[in-house]
């Protein structure tokens, strides 16, 4: 029986260093449950550090606050034209919290229908908090790191333009999927200083 292909998509622009540590972490994934393949966005040809299974050219965004949640869009349906799978995002300053993250999230039988979601390290806190842990997204206390769901409904769990446009997302797939709740740490922030700066930004 063939195993389920997870992509995993990453965007990336001007920090070299923190998509190096997201990769490695990738990279590092020691599973036989499923089939990796990292899918890399970039709004920046001339950068020549990032690598991947798939590299999708972005366009440069029109409206600086929704394009984040454009890109994400777009790889989600660049991955599922190269055949249908799971999908989750790892932004490049984030990445694995252990090298068998996929291995824990297929551990249990997972379906089309499933959305699996999972518990983020971030700098100060875990994501969702105690409180929060089963019960259906909250705007903050989940996270657009934490989850992954099949491609087939990609556009149920489109990011929009708006504000929140991830925690709307996750909330749209959550509404229509069986959740699987995981009380496993699965994915963490790197230090929790980017916030989508460059590099050269955030290093001074």
């Amino acid at each position: 029986m063939p195993v389920p292909t997870v992509y995993i998509l990453t965007r990336t622009s001007r920090r070299p260093a923190a998509f190096n540590s997201c990769r490695i972490s990738v990279l590092g994934q020691e599973t036989s449950l499923a089939k990796i393949v990292h899918v890399i966005g970039t709004d920046r040809p001339s950068d020549t550090y990032f690598s991947g299974d798939i590299v999708v050219p972005l366009d440069p965004p029109h409206r600086k606050e929704c394009f984040y949640n454009l890109y994400v869009n777009h790889m989600m349906n660049v991955a599922h034209r190269h055949g249908p799978g799971f999908f989750m995002v790892l932004d490049d300053d984030d990445r694995f919290a252990c090298e068998d993250a996929i291995d824990t999230i297929f551990s249990r039988p997972i379906a089309s229908g499933n959305i699996v979601l999972w518990r983020v390290q971030f700098k100060k806190r875990l994501i969702p908090e105690r409180a929060y842990f089963g019960k259906p997204p909250v705007k903050a206390h989940i996270s657009g790191i934490g989850y992954m769901a099949h491609t087939s409904h990609r556009r149920i769990g489109q990011w929009t333009i708006k504000p929140h446009g991830d925690f709307m997302g996750i909330r749209g797939l959550y509404e229509h999927l069986d959740p699987i709740w995981l009380k496993s740490v699965l994915t963490k922030t790197q230090d929790g200083r980017h916030k989508g700066r460059a590099e050269q930004a955030w290093s001074k």
